[in-house]
């Protein structure tokens, strides 16, 4: 399954990785050395914000009662297009930014997460309404729905613009598996059946979410004493 949605090839983070300092999708330091920081507003391009803002505000005050999540996407790419051009206030570039702010927003409308209508949302409205550095999108087809997507990776059918976090949560699991001498097409539903076990587990016991590749050790050492290794 993750080598088929282009994940097989993430490598393992480098050893002089430092713990919790922010990486990019690539594995590019985030340091503030590293980027350049936020551009500042002056005086003029402040009101030019706060108008075009204003001129949003009834559009924005209709997605908050709307209750079907392909209206709310296509409203708030809208809203966010507004304040793109002509002012430049958000960056006109499909980018990581300007990506996130778009699925803040839809999961800022109440009834997003209620909304029924996700096999009406497209995979190609999903790239346009949310980030994927890790490209797992781009492994299915035009005709695949939100609903379907979220169905096959997350097991629900409401969670499409969450599917770069899934992609974000399994892709330090990969080197585990390749460290180990376990290739991806090996692992049986049996199997993932036995991680997903393993990930619960410890959750039961540490009361706080686990990380995907600690789910993963976990399982591999299963595997080593149920076949008599080290």
């Amino acid at each position: 399954m993750m080598a088929c949605l282009g994940l097989a090839e993430v490598e393992a983070p480098s050893s002089a990785t430092l713990p919790g300092r922010k990486r990019k999708a690539d594995g590019s330091d985030c340091s503030p050395r590293a980027t350049a920081g936020p551009r500042s507003l002056g005086v003029r391009q402040l009101a030019e914000f706060r108008q075009a803002c204003r001129d949003a505000r009834e559009t924005w005050h209709s997605l908050l009662g709307e209750t079907s999540i392909a209206s709310i996407g296509a409203g708030v790419l809208a809203v966010v297009e507004g304040l793109s051009s002509p002012h430049g206030l958000v960056s006109a570039a499909d980018g990581y930014t300007k990506k996130s702010l778009i699925r803040k927003l839809i999961f800022a409308c109440p009834h997003s997460w209620h909304a029924k209508d996700w096999d009406a949302v497209s995979r190609n409205n999903l790239q346009e309404w949310s980030p994927d550095e890790a490209g797992v999108l781009k492994a299915f087809s035009d005709t695949d729905t939100a609903e379907s997507i979220s169905n096959l990776l997350l097991g629900r059918p409401d969670w499409g613009l969450l599917v770069s976090c899934w992609a974000c949560v399994w892709k330090p699991a990969l080197p585990e598996l390749r460290k180990n001498g376990v290739s991806l097409g090996s692992i049986s539903s049996g199997n993932a059946e036995a991680i997903a076990q393993a990930a619960a587990a410890l959750h039961q016991e540490t009361g706080a979410e686990e990380t995907a590749a600690a789910a993963v050790r976990r399982w591999l050492e299963g595997r080593q004493a149920e076949l008599g290794g080290p």
